[in-house]
């Protein structure tokens, strides 16, 4: 009788911790969702480029790209860390495709100036990325997600609108532009490439529209 006592009560007992840890994971992923949506909330188009810092197991990258049309970069510092990255975002199918893990100081994020358009930096890794070197990387108009603080990169000086095809509608092009100066560099490529007809390019409160015809 002690015997089937026994036996009933270990399962009652695997029973009563199967529930908790099936609500467990349900509570998880639950805040899970609400902290991407959080995160996608601060964005004004699905689409661009995405930062995740000291994002370990690209939790917050694969959750944030599944939710959008982002592309994903994730820097940690330890190889180890890198390694296991790599394989959760593997593990979604989305590895080299949407999620990009590379190793690096929390000090440095390698990418070029002017090029992200939202920056996550997890609250427990928050204190090792410098502000200036999140907003170095951040597009104007781009925001920084630090923890519990919000920044966003203010626009330059002097920057000035391109929004006709002979910049104003005064067909005058003349530019009041201060900010483009040579030497010039290649900021990113997009396709097309090659147009095969003629085209336009105009430039509007830090979006860039293109016309073919």
């Amino acid at each position: 009788m002690n015997g089937q006592i026994r036996t009933v009560t270990q399962l009652v007992t695997s029973i009563a911790l199967s529930f908790a840890a099936i609500h467990a994971a349900a509570a998880n992923g639950a805040d899970e969702g609400r902290e991407i949506r959080a995160i996608l909330s601060q964005l004004e188009s699905p689409r661009g480029i995405c930062v995740v810092l000291g994002d370990r197991e690209a939790r917050l990258a694969v959750g944030l790209a599944r939710g959008s049309e982002l592309t994903m970069y994730v820097q940690l510092a330890e190889a180890g860390e890198v390694a296991a990255a790599r394989r959760a975002a593997e593990a979604a199918g989305l590895l080299n495709r949407r999620v990009y893990v590379e190793q690096g100081s929390d000090a440095q994020v390698h990418l070029a100036n002017n090029l992200a358009d939202l920056v996550v930096v997890p609250g427990d890794a928050s204190g090792r990325t410098p502000r200036a070197e999140v907003l170095r990387i951040l597009r104007p108009g781009g925001k920084g997600l630090l923890g519990q603080e919000t920044v966003t990169k203010p626009m330059p000086p002097g920057v000035d609108q391109w929004n006709h095809p002979y910049h104003g509608p005064d067909n005058n092009p003349q530019s009041t532009d201060q900010v483009a100066r040579a030497p010039y560099l290649t900021q990113f490529l997009a396709e097309p490439y090659y147009g095969p007809m003629p085209e336009v390019t105009v430039v509007s409160g830090g979006r860039m529209f293109k016309a073919f015809g």
